[in-house]
């Protein structure tokens, strides 16, 4: 299990956590996300990783919204190109991945967009 980010006590933050034998540990990293919340992570079994899409910011003005996608392969995060396309629902939204057409389908959310909804 990997937990992302999220708000702390002390604002958001851009903290990678990972459960292995019902141990938690945080994970120090040279690269990582920007801080955020209401984002998605997704695992998917066949390519062995973990993908975050979007979220925001709060604590900056105006809000961050975050149009980007990044990969957890156990040990780092890589940021994925976009091909500049976006998700309509930057936070807030449902992602989950479709293993028999090898896609992630991202549903609703709020962001740059009155409309939700994409396949990355």
């Amino acid at each position: 299990m990997v937990l992302f980010g999220g708000l702390t006590a002390a604002g958001y933050d851009n903290e990678t956590w990972v459960l292995i034998g019902g141990q938690w540990s945080q994970r120090k990293l040279t690269l990582t996300p920007p801080a955020r919340s209401n984002h998605s992570l997704v695992t998917r079994r066949d390519y062995r990783d973990v993908v975050m899409v979007a979220g925001q910011d709060n604590s900056k003005s105006p809000v961050v919204r975050h149009l980007d996608v990044w990969r957890w392969v156990g040990a780092a995060w890589i940021q994925l190109p976009t091909n500049k396309t976006n998700p309509h629902g930057c936070a807030g939204n449902q992602a989950v991945y479709d293993e028999s057409r090898k896609r992630i389908v991202l549903q609703g959310g709020n962001g740059i967009s009155t409309y939700g909804g994409s396949t990355l």
